[in-house]
């Protein structure tokens, strides 16, 4: 998708922003993938954005099932978070609140 590779900051974010996506509404991956755009210095390809909804699928933190988008598209999955990945995100947000506060300290310090 872009031309610049995703840093593996922006890697270990996908996760959980993708939980946050999902914590305020169910969703098709391709419609993730275009809300996550924004909010992504580097675009992330459609394959990374689909690989991580397979894994947090794996671990329990989101369900999919399939249901039909429309007429011309045919079946596609819709994801959405599970009481597990809502406690997971709740985790990442802590660690990077947590990440925040000791970079302020850190900085505030020099």
């Amino acid at each position: 998708m872009g031309d610049r590779p995703t840093t593996s900051a922006e890697r270990r974010l996908l996760s959980p922003a993708l939980l946050l996506l999902l914590a305020e509404e169910p969703s098709h991956g391709y419609v993730l993938e275009e809300r996550l755009a924004p909010l992504m210095r580097t675009p992330l390809s459609a394959g990374s954005v689909y690989r991580e909804l397979r894994r947090l699928e794996a671990s329990g933190a989101v369900t999919s099932a399939w249901e039909m988008a429309d007429d011309r598209a045919g079946p596609r999955r819709r994801y959405q978070v599970t009481a597990f990945g809502m406690q997971r995100l709740e985790q990442a947000v802590g660690d990077m609140a947590s990440l925040l506060e000791a970079l302020d300290h850190l900085l505030l310090d020099r």
